[in-house]
C-alpha cells in the first residue's frame, strides 16, 4: 500500500438524545470541534420522520440531524427523539 494515513487526533467523544423541532436542526456537542457522529432514532417513526442522518455542521462544536420521511423528502411532523454520539477535540 503506497501512501500514508494520518489518523485525525480524537481527545473527547460527546452523546446525547435530541427532540427534533425542523427536518434540519443544529445540535451543540459541548466539543470544540466534531469530527464525526451517528445517529439513530429511539422512538417508534412515523411516516413523515422515518429516517435519520447526522454530520458535523458548519457551526464549530455542532452536529447537523436532519429527519425524512419514507418518500426521501424532508421530514414534515416533528417531535422525534433521536439518540446521538459525537467524536471530536477539546481545542479547536
Amino acid at each position: 500500500m503506497a501512501g500514508t494515513f494520518v489518523t485525525p487526533k480524537v481527545d473527547q467523544t460527546a452523546a446525547g438524545t435530541w427532540t427534533t423541532v425542523s427536518a434540519v436542526d443544529t445540535v451543540p456537542t459541548g466539543l470544540a470541534k466534531v469530527l464525526g457522529v451517528v445517529a439513530s432514532i429511539n422512538d417508534t417513526p412515523v411516516t413523515t420522520q422515518s429516517i435519520v442522518t447526522a454530520k458535523p455542521s458548519a457551526t464549530p462544536g455542532s452536529i447537523t440531524i436532519s429527519t425524512w420521511s419514507d418518500v426521501d423528502a424532508a421530514a414534515t411532523g416533528f417531535a422525534l427523539n433521536v439518540n446521538w454520539i459525537a467524536w471530536g477535540t477539546a481545542t479547536p
